[in-house]
């Protein structure tokens, strides 16, 4: 069901449409007709509007959803015992099997890949990746799980021919909320996100579609008095089209209407 956030952006798409097909028409057709195909071509324009928009919101609320709860899920991975934090990725990795120790990972018989667990103040080194290659025979595999790796320590990994791999948070997170089995949320954290000046992404935002169809709307009306007819209709109908462009694709943020 559409909510009034998408009802009145599709209302902006269907005005934007409007005005940039009635601005060209205009010169090429008689005045009834122009109208009457603006509108109808509209009218498609907005069907397709809220199907998308409904789409888009869906796929925010999940995203946002998703930030907060990995956000979560990581500060409690680092808080955790880890007994109990081996505990968990046990029932992950190995459930159904039985799981036998070696060195600081473990693996379940049966399988070629040894688990080291590594969340918590204590980041994986290059130590830890040569005792974890020590302990593997034949083509097993040894598979760190850990929030974050510096870059030395990927390069240094990737030495091994594949048989170290390293699984971030988000790999983490991905695995833990696929087997249903996400540390309990039992505390109040803040999520901030980092954000960072990007001249592209800070054009390409939703909100600035207002500014855009304001600028748009009046060269295209412009186009009427000035002499200068073609240049403020192509100005103004870019303008109004790059409105609506970001209705429908731009960036969303929680300050935005």
């Amino acid at each position: 069901m559409a909510t009034v956030r998408v009802v009145l952006d599709s209302l902006f798409v269907f005005l934007g449409s409007f005005v940039v097909l009635l601005c060209i028409l205009y010169y090429f057709l008689p005045y009834p007709y122009s109208v009457v195909i603006s509108f109808f071509t509209a009218i498609i324009f907005c069907v397709f509007a809220v199907k998308k928009l409904n789409e888009k919101e869906r796929k925010i609320k999940i995203k946002e959803c998703d930030k907060k709860l990995y956000a979560h899920t990581i500060i409690r991975l680092n808080l955790m015992k880890e007994s109990k934090l081996h505990s968990l990725f046990k029932t992950a990795l190995c459930k159904g099997e039985r799981v036998q120790k070696r060195g600081r990972g473990f693996y379940g018989e049966g399988t070629k890949n040894v688990y080291f667990i590594s969340f918590g103040f204590k980041k994986v080194s290059k130590a830890d990746i040569v005792s974890a290659f020590n302990l593997l025979r034949d083509d097993e595999k040894a598979i760190f799980y850990s929030e974050v790796y510096e870059n030395e320590i990927e390069e240094f990994a990737s030495r091994f021919n594949g048989r170290i791999v390293l699984k971030d948070g988000k790999a983490t997170f991905q695995l833990l909320k696929d087997k249903g089995i996400l540390p309990q949320q039992d505390f109040s954290s803040v999520y901030v996100e980092k954000k960072k000046v990007n001249a592209k992404a800070q054009l390409l935002k939703k909100k600035n579609a207002k500014k855009f169809f304001i600028f748009g709307v009046t060269f295209c009306l412009l186009s009427f008095l000035a002499p200068f007819k073609t240049y403020y209709l192509i100005v103004g109908g870019l303008m109004t089209a790059f409105s609506v462009y970001l209705k429908l694709f731009g960036t969303v943020e929680k300050t935005d209407d």
